[in-house]
């Protein structure tokens, strides 16, 4: 268990661990948790303290996205990659969902990057 793989747990877990945490009534003590963790850097911490599976791998993946030029009258074309992690902090990969509306990283609150595949992406 490493920062990153920490990192990704909870942008993956936040958005259930926080419907978890509004029925259970401990909202605010997330909210601290989290807090804790954008501040300090640590997601090992906030991990441990939200019982953090010690088995965990982070799921990565690529996607295929449509980007549409229509406005410039040019067929869309297929563009290969994968949404990372905005702060570069851990591994999350994903896809846009199936509106096409692109990923979030639920830690830091912002839409995941988007790197094609091939030369030069990270």
């Amino acid at each position: 268990m490493d920062e990153r793989d920490a990192s990704t747990w909870i942008c993956m877990q936040l958005p259930e661990l926080r419907s978890v945490a509004n029925a259970g009534g401990w909202v605010a003590r997330l909210d601290r948790i989290v807090r804790d963790a954008r501040v300090s850097g640590s997601a090992l911490d906030a991990c441990r303290r939200l019982g953090y599976p010690s088995g965990y791998s982070p799921l990565r993946g690529q996607t295929d996205r449509f980007v549409s030029l229509a406005d410039l009258n040019i067929d869309p074309v297929l563009v290969r990659g994968a949404y990372r992690c905005p702060k570069d902090v851990c591994d999350r990969r994903a896809g846009a969902n199936s509106r096409g509306e692109e990923p979030r990283c639920w830690l830091y609150e912002a839409t995941m990057d988007f790197y094609p595949s091939g030369e030069g992406s990270p």
